[in-house]
């Protein structure tokens, strides 16, 4: 009895819960126990048993998988085999009552948990059949339904428990019943949502582990959409219940964090990435009322059972995962800131200026603009991250954003408005989607740009954006900052908009006048003058955050509260931010206003010390706005110092480097236009690099007293006095530099120009003179003085004469400086004095290394002790007095690339330099060039080494006569090495000049005067340089003066020839002098080079190619045949004596090709090679060198008779080694295959002593050797003499047979090779017994290598030989369908799966009768996918060769395989639409319904994503026989499936029979819609009677017409009243539409036309060409670049239609004849396009494939071919091109006489010459 929890204390009783175990409790043992307890009359002792039972059943929340030895399934096993179905539960339930409703929820909780354990292993899921059958039933189904709209609690979670467990068994396969059986339309049912637990209850356990009922209730919604449902099943259920599914997101801010998860993780796996789930039905689900329930989790932003569970964090990952990636979720890919196509287009064109975005403008992504309308973004960090990564995403919302947000941006010192105003410059700062500025699919700009509208609304958005900016600027500090940032932010956007439309201006070239981008660029700068602050605002801004400085100091003096310095750098750096973008985006703006900004720079470089970062980025403003200005006047002043100034002392003083690249920027920038530096603006920087940047101590001072002040000071006044003073003459200091030179002598023309330095040089100049009488101050005096050094140092290495520059070195020499510092400053004087002196040291030996210099006196005893003192200076420990102490000691020079080879050059000016021994100039300059080829770009490298060869020392370097050999070896030569490449044309072209010099020096004499400069040369001369050298070396070799260095000239001239030897010149120039070189080689026969270069010419010009598998590829192929081609003309004369070579003690793979070669050209070398093969000297040599050379002779000759049979035995022998030995080289193997296979063919005295030879060899072969050559020289005697060849073949074949099942046991990989040459051999010998060994090979290989598809290969090869009986077929047959990898192999995705189908196909195929059993077939068909992919076609020809042999349909075999179904009508509506409607549009014309082996090899890039239209219709007529539709909603699926399109499509079918069934089947289709109810059927009825009256005898029906009934299904049908089969519909009508969507009808009837036109037949080209439907698309193909937009999907139709209809003969002929094919792509190719090349030469290639020689010869008269030859000309742009179609004739179809004329035949070999 049940426990009494009655309480004895006074307390009220509580209500007994019902799944709580009793007290005392038991538990089952067996199944008996359980029909006894169950048979119990009492009500408690009921109730308890089932208590207990449910409780021993139930899964427990969070257990792991529940294993196959479980004690409860044992359990329930037990009791089931004892009661099946459970019958004793239902028993009890029929007679329960109404009223005994804890006991129902008891029964109904006992099934749930029954199921649910059942569920868990496939072997019990035979024991809950029964139980879902009786449950599904419809009186149960009542029952279980009615309980739900009930009051009790416990009953209707039991219920929801037993319809989850219902759904969820065995994987889900009875889930569409319960779908169609649950009562979805109970009214009561949206009650159960609501139904929580106690919220004291919930937040102790987890919802999923207790569920409620709203839990359970969204749990099994759920189960229809989870990863247990199919596709379809999805589909159905979402289509059909979007209201149930979308009922279960309001509320859900209150479920627990699991449960959102859980809902969320189905919605994003299980919907939003199934692909198969139309994208229609997801955004239905999703649309804004569900987007705006999941928004409100991010109410919920702490972390609730831990830290990490924040159901803020689940909303917010999911949304962006549907909304902020284009084409994914909710997010569609728009058009960014252009319109919807499908708006009026008329406005874009006019290009509309209206301020405001139209109110009626049409978007996609309508759901993300409802979604940013409600989102908190200045409250919640999540949805601005939200806001922003849309609006990226979907750039076209961010215009109608600001119109709905109601951001408030009126300035408030409050924090919405600063989190408002941040988020609006946010948005601002999104990147400008310049994707959408391209034509769709290309990389071409839209010549129309975008709305007015949209730019402003992305840069200045109209919520006046001028007042609100204009207020906060003039508000408090906070306030300020932030309105500051905001606007920055817009301008910043603004420039990088107009950078963007520049750029696009200047691809499309756009004028002043037409350019539409322009156009619309000056009309955003209009309107963006409107939307920003006044210039003076931005003015008084800036004033007034510059202000607060001083007076905050004055504050601090008389004692109050201490300035902000972070608040005040903060606001000068945003104001002088805002400045420099105000004159870099609005100039017109700020020339409306007065504003000096040389005061600006006079503030801001004031004083120059330590900066923090915001001054220092407030410097760079100010120097970017003077950049900027056009007012700044730089050489006024500002009080005492000039702006000139103050940028010198800020560049020599700063240590930011940003600033100084800044000012140097500046400086150049403003120099560049005055006339100090118009002639060479670089020239700045070597100025700027003279100054002083180091920093003195202020108590410097020399030993002898004198103070050394701030030589950056002086150094930059005086720089500063000398340009105002070159500013106000100019030109007579121009004057003095050209008069400076030698006195009056005027510099010349060719030293002008940039090679000039600024007339500023001469000013400082005299005022160094002026001011040195003037007694300057010493520390300024040595500071100038070594400024100037420093610059004449560098401008050394610009000039290229150094006259100018040692003139004004002798005028600072001419200074009295001893008699100014002789008595107060001496060591100034000195310090003075050498730093003139070493200018002028160094200016001289500069000039002339060699010339005598005066070093410097011994140095005084003060500056002795200076130097003590300074070795005795510890090392300072802060930065700035390192620099400090270092700027006293080191001078440190960095020169360029470029100025480096001038100053070296300087050196090399000197004759003595010229002809000396040190190459100490040369190598710096190899040095230079090594670091400048390893550090610059090429082009800059290039133009590096143009500067080096037109340097006057160097030209005259590499022409000189007379220099050193030493020289030339040490300094050119390496030199050469680092700037130069022989083999690159670029460099050989640089370099012209030189090698010509030496090629033609001396041109009157043979001897050469100067060997080492021609052998130094040659490598970079041309190849008619290199043989008129060469006719010059030979000369002098053969004379009695021969020349010491003769041999080096040669030996260089063939490394030259050996590099280049493919070229035409070098080989018919080398062949022509081979009768002269064979003497050289036999004076040297050694000469490896020498023999190399004879070999390759000799065999490129007279031995045959033979294939050696070397080429993969066709184009190789045409160059090796072009290049044998072009030297077929060459011959060797008889005066080449073959012996030379012969009788050489070693031969060498060159020597080897030399004699072959020789062989092949004339009959004494074939004499002479028989007679050396013959004698027994010829037995020394290895077979390596003898193979090629015995197979020559025996193809070249045609003796077959021989004089010695013994040395020809041992020469076979040797072969016959090499032949089987694995380790030597392929290449060898093949000769020697082929030398013996000539043996045995041409010398037929002793055939049988060689085959006997060989069947010796092969029977003392090792087991474990084997190669391929071996078996193709089996195979290829068979061919020779079968009877004579039998034994040797046969053995051979054995022994290949049992090393292949040795070699199938290991690991290794089939050989190519071996597997295609032991397949030919077996099938050469059909009747040998060595074939029973095929039977092993097949175990071995079944067993260990199923998943290679080679040996697969060779094992069907054997097969189709071997005659193998029944038995063993099926004991094979049985092994691979039984393997344990078989359904891994055959995997849809799996490599193998095409080879073990087809290994299994041809077992079937050998005995039919015997093979064809339901154990065979069964197994087959898991794997069948219904594709038209070879591998399925050859498993449907299983199953037919069953249904013909053993006569039984295979139809619900097929059905459940495919799609998971066990009916036909679930089959059919699972099939996947796409897949459908693509084998639509790419119909097999060929395939048949009667006969399955028709193409049953014939495959297809699509095969495997294409349906197999014989399994569709055959499946179709299976559902239509035995189930068809029989409710409104499964022939909405039926139609959806494309099956009834693809019938249609199938009545244009070439065979009559699959017509016939189709036919047959659309007629039932109508006559079962009669009766159907169903809103689209007058549509359907009104299509099928237009295709009935269509039908003729036979019935085929025009492409056309199939595929515009197929089309109807997807659109509106037009009022016409029957269909007519001889017009290509709506033709007219959408080609030349003025709708609004003309360009999508226009690349609809495109895509039409083409999918009409493939595989076109006789009706259909009837059709189209009645209404010259050709002609009309030809002259929109000529018109296409007119074209504005989307032109890329009407060029690509064309492209096809054009494609498709050159595959037929008939058609191209007639385009040809009648339309003037040839002559339109003769036009259109004139100036093709790079991606359309390939395109036309297809096209080409199909008329030159189909068309008709002889009809087209006799009515063109031959023009035909020249027009096809001028057209492959245009495409290739070189006449050569003619070899694509001679390598495509001779490959391909017809030879190359048969289509073009004998002109044009040799047209083509001349240009393959060349």
């Amino acid at each position: 009895m049940p426990a009494n929890f009655a309480r004895n204390d006074g307390q009220p009783r509580k209500r007994v819960r019902l799944d709580a175990a009793p007290r005392n409790t038991y538990r089952y043992n067996e199944g008996k126990d359980i029909e006894r307890r169950l048979h119990v009359q009492a009500q408690n002792g009921l109730s308890e048993a089932l208590t207990v039972l449910r409780n021993q059943l139930t899964i427990k929340f969070g257990e792991g998988p529940v294993q196959p030895q479980d004690e409860r399934l044992a359990f329930a096993r037990s009791w089931l085999e004892i009661a099946p179905g459970a019958q004793s539960i239902f028993n009890i339930w029929e007679q329960t009552t109404e009223r005994q409703l804890s006991l129902l929820a008891l029964l109904v909780s006992v099934l749930s948990s029954l199921l649910s354990i059942l569920s868990t292993q496939y072997t019990h899921h035979k024991l809950g059949q029964p139980i879902l059958k009786r449950l599904l039933s419809p009186d149960y189904l009542l029952h279980l339904n009615s309980y739900l709209t009930g009051s009790h609690n416990e009953l209707i979670i039991a219920t929801l428990k037993l319809f989850g467990a219902i759904s969820a068994f065995g994987g889900g396969c009875e889930k569409r019943a319960t779908l169609e059986g649950f009562s979805w339309e109970n009214k009561g049912l949206h009650k159960l949502l609501s139904k929580r637990r106690k919220m004291k209850m919930a937040g102790r356990t987890d919802t999923l582990a207790v569920p409620d009922i709203r839990t359970l209730y969204i749990l099994f919604i759920l189960s229809f959409a989870d990863g247990s449902a199919t596709s379809s099943m999805k589909s159905s259920f979402l289509e059909q219940r979007q209201d149930i599914f979308r009922s279960i997101f309001p509320g859900l801010e209150q479920d627990s964090y699991s449960l959102a998860r859980k809902i969320l993780e189905v919605a994003w796996t299980e919907i939003w990435l199934d692909p198969k789930v139309k994208r229609t039905i997801k955004v239905n689900i999703f649309n804004e009322a569900s987007l705006h329930h999941i928004m409100k989790l991010y109410n919920r932003s702490v972390g609730e059972d831990s830290d990490d569970q924040i159901p803020a964090d689940l909303a917010h990952h999911f949304l962006l995962a549907i909304c902020t990636h284009p084409g994914v979720g909710v997010c569609f890919k728009d058009r960014g800131w252009y319109p919807r196509e499908t708006e009026d287009e008329s406005k874009l064109a006019q290009g509309e200026s209206d301020e405001v975005a139209p109110k009626n403008a049409r978007i996609y992504n309508k759901i993300l603009a409802q979604l940013l309308r409600t989102l908190k973004v200045n409250e919640d960090p999540r949805q601005q991250e939200l806001a922003l990564r849309i609006m990226s995403a979907c750039p076209e919302l961010v215009s109608g954003y600001w119109s709905s947000a109601s951001l408030t941006l009126e300035p408030r010192l409050s924090s919405k408005w600063i989190a408002n105003i941040a988020f609006f410059g946010n948005v601002i700062s999104l990147p400008v989607p310049e994707a959408s500025f391209f034509l769709p699919g290309s990389s071409l700009y839209l010549p129309t740009p975008p709305p007015l509208a949209a730019f402003l609304e992305n840069v200045f958005p109209s919520v006046n954006t001028k007042v609100h900016f204009s207020r906060g600027l003039l508000s408090t500090p906070l306030v300020q900052h932030c309105t500051a940032l905001a606007l920055a932010k817009c301008l910043s956007k603004y420039s990088e908009v107009l950078r963007v439309m520049r750029k696009i201006e200047s691809t499309l070239e756009e004028d002043e006048s037409h350019g539409q981008w322009k156009r619309r660029r000056h009309e955003l700068e209009h309107e963006a003058r409107r939307r920003v602050p006044d210039f003076q605002v931005i003015i008084a801004f800036s004033q007034k955050s510059g202000d607060n400085a001083p007076s905050a100091s004055k504050d601090a003096d008389t004692g109050t509260t201490p300035p902000n310095k972070v608040r005040l750098a903060m606001l000068a750096e945003s104001s002088t931010r805002l400045l420099w973008l105000y004159h870099m985006c609005l100039p017109a703006l700020v020339a409306e206003a007065r504003f000096d900004v040389g005061k600006l720079l006079q503030s801001s470089f004031e004083q120059v010390g330590p900066m923090s970062g915001l001054e220092a980025l407030r410097r760079l403003h100010v120097l970017r706005l003077l950049r900027e200005s056009d007012q700044f006047l730089w050489s006024s002043k500002s009080g005492p110092r000039s702006y000139i100034n103050i940028l010198l002392n800020a560049y020599t003083s700063v240590d930011v480097l940003a600033i100084r690249d800044a000012i140097r920027s500046l400086l150049r920038h403003i120099f560049s236009g005055s006339i100090l530096f118009e002639h060479d603006p670089e020239e700045i920087c070597f100025w700027l690099s003279s100054l002083p940047t180091g920093a003195r101590s202020l108590d410097a001072e020399t030993p002898d007293g004198t103070r050394l002040l701030n030589e950056q000071s002086a150094v930059n006044s005086f720089l500063d006095d000398c340009i105002q003073l070159c500013l106000k003459n100019p030109y007579g200091y121009v004057e003095e530099l050209a008069t400076a030179c030698l006195g009056s002598t005027p510099i010349s023309d060719d030293q002008g120009g940039a090679d000039t330095p600024s007339p500023l040089l001469a000013t400082v100049i005299e005022q160094v003179s002026s001011r040195f009488v003037a007694s300057l101050c010493p520390s300024d005096t040595m500071a100038i003085v070594s400024f100037v050094r420093k610059l004449l140092v560098r401008l050394a290495g610009k000039q290229v004469s150094l006259e100018l520059l040692t003139h004004v070195s002798e005028k600072l020499a001419s200074l009295p400086v001893g008699e100014v510092f002789a008595k107060k400053h001496t060591i100034v004087g000195y310090g003075i004095a050498q730093e003139i002196k070493i200018l002028k040291n160094y200016l001289l030996l500069l000039g002339d290394p060699a010339a005598p210099i005066s070093l410097p006196g011994t140095p005084s005893s003060a500056v002795s002790d200076f130097l003590d003192q300074v070795e005795s200076m510890p090392i300072p420990t802060s930065n700035a007095l390192r620099q400090s102490s270092a700027f006293e000691l080191i001078d440190c020079r960095f020169l360029e690339a470029k100025t480096a080879l001038n100053v070296v050059g300087h050196q090399l000016c000197s004759q003595q330099m010229m002809s000396s021994t040190d190459s100490g100039a040369l190598l710096l300059i190899t040095d230079i060039m090594q670091v400048g080829r390893s550090c610059l770009r090429a082009d800059e490298f290039t133009a590096l080494k143009e500067h080096l060869y037109n340097i006057p020392p160097i030209t005259a370097l590499f022409t000189s006569e007379t220099i050193s050999a030493e020289m030339i070896e040490q300094g050119i030569r390496p030199l050469l090495d680092s700037a130069a490449d022989p083999t690159d044309v670029a460099d050989r072209i640089l370099l012209s000049p030189f090698s010509s010099h030496w090629a033609q020096h001396p041109s009157s004499t043979s001897v050469f005067a100067n060997l080492t400069q021609v052998i130094l040369w040659l490598p970079y001369m041309t190849p008619e340089e290199v043989l008129s050298v060469l006719d010059r070396a030979l000369h002098n070799f053969n004379s009695t003066e021969k020349d010491d260095g003769i041999n080096d000239v040669l030996q260089t001239i063939f490394r030259t020839i050996d590099r280049h030897v493919d070229a035409t010149a070098y080989v018919s120039g080398f062949r022509s002098r081979l009768p002269q070189l064979i003497p050289l080689y036999s004076a040297q026969p050694n000469s490896s080079l020498l023999e190399r270069l004879i070999a390759r010419v000799t065999d490129f010009a007279f031995t045959p190619w033979v294939d050696d598998g070397s080429l993969s590829s066709l184009q190789p192929l045409v160059l090796m045949a072009c290049s044998r081609w072009s030297r077929r003309s060459g011959f060797i004369g008889e005066g080449i004596d073959l012996a030379v070579f012969l009788r050489r003690p070693e031969w060498t793979l060159h020597t080897v090709s030399i004699i072959r070669s020789m062989i092949y050209a004339n009959g004494t070398a074939r004499q002479a090679s028989r007679t050396f093969l013959e004698s027994s000297a010829s037995l020394h040599y290895p077979a390596l060198h003898l193979a090629p050379v015995i197979w020559s002779w025996l193809d070249a000759s045609d003796c077959t008779e021989i004089g010695s049979s013994g040395t020809w035995r041992k020469h076979f022998n040797k072969l016959t080694a090499g032949i089987i030995d694995p380790g030597a080289s392929p290449n060898h193997r093949l000769t020697c295959k082929r030398a013996i296979h000539s043996m045995v063919e041409r010398l037929p005295s002793l055939r049988l002593e060689l085959l006997s030879d060989l069947l010796a060899c092969v029977r003392s072969m090792f087991i474990g050797t084997l190669t391929a050559e071996v078996l193709q020289l089996g195979k290829s005697l068979t061919e020779i003499s079968p009877k004579e060849s039998h034994d040797f073949a046969s053995t051979l074949l054995g022994h290949a047979l049992d090393w292949t099942c040795r070699f199938f046991a290991g690991p290794d990989i089939l050989d190519d090779g071996i597997s295609r040459a032991l397949a030919n051999l077996a099938k050469c010998l059909p009747t040998s017994n060595k074939l029973l060994l095929t039977d092993n090979v097949l175990m071995v290989l079944i067993q260990n290598r199923l998943s290679d598809d080679k040996a697969i290969d060779l094992a069907m090869n054997l097969i189709s030989v071997a005659n193998l009986k029944p038995l063993i077929v099926n004991r094979h047959l049985q092994a691979i369908i039984q393997h344990a990898d078989f359904y891994k192999h055959t995997e849809t995705n799996g490599t193998s799966r095409d080879a073990v189908i087809r290994l299994v196909h041809m077992f079937f195929l050998k005995h039919p009768t015997n093979t064809c059993q339901p154990s065979h077939v069964l197994p087959l068909s898991p794997i069948y996918k219904g594709t038209l992919s070879t591998s399925d076609r050859q498993l449907l020809h299983i199953f037919h060769l069953f249904e013909d042999t053993r006569k039984i349909s295979v139809a619900s075999l097929l059905t459940r395989s495919v799609s998971g179904a066990d009916n036909a009508l679930d089959a059919v509506i699972n099939l996947e639409p796409a897949s459908i409607f693509r084998t639509c549009l790419v119909f097999p014309s060929w395939r048949k319904l009667g006969d399955p082996e028709h193409h049953l090899d014939t495959a297809h890039p699509l095969d495997d994503r294409l349906y197999d239209p014989v399994f569709v219709v055959l499946l179709v007529g299976h559902m239509l026989a035995i189930g068809r539709p029989s409710s409104t909603v499964q022939w909405v699926q039926l139609f959806r499936t494309n099956v009834v399109s693809l019938l249609i499509r199938s009545l244009s079918s070439r065979d009559g029979f699959f017509r016939a069934t189709c036919i047959s089947q659309i007629s039932a289709i109508m006559d079962a819609l009669q009766n159907a109810d169903m809103h689209e059927k007058p549509h359907v009825l009104y299509v099928f009677h237009l295709l009935k009256d269509t039908f003729k005898e036979p019935p085929k029906t025009p492409l056309h017409d199939c595929l515009h009934s197929l089309h109807y299904f997807l659109r509106t049908p037009s009022a016409r009243a029957e269909l007519d089969t001889t017009d290509v519909p709506m033709l007219y009508a959408m080609l030349y539409s003025s709708s609004d969507d003309w360009r999508r009808e226009r690349s609809w009837i495109m895509k039409f036309i083409a999918d009409a036109m493939l595989g076109a037949g006789e009706e259909e080209w009837k059709v189209f060409r009645r209404r010259h439907a050709w002609d009309l698309l030809a002259s929109k193909f000529t018109r296409l670049p007119n074209l504005l937009v989307n032109s890329t999907d009407i060029k690509t139709s064309l492209e096809k239609i054009l494609l498709n209809l050159t595959n037929s003969r008939r058609i191209t002929t007639s385009l040809v004849l009648k339309s003037g094919l040839l002559s339109w792509i003769e036009m259109m190719v004139l100036s093709p396009m790079q991606e359309d090349c390939l395109l036309w030469m297809r096209i080409l290639e199909n008329i030159v494939d189909v068309i008709d020689p002889a009809r087209l010869e006799s009515s063109t008269g031959g023009e035909w071919r020249a027009a096809i030859g001028r057209c492959i000309a245009l495409l290739q742009g070189d006449p050569g091109a003619h070899v694509v179609i001679l390598a495509a004739t001779q490959t391909n179809r017809r030879p190359i006489d048969s289509i073009f004329s004998p002109n044009v035949t040799a047209q083509i070999s001349d240009h393959s010459q060349t």
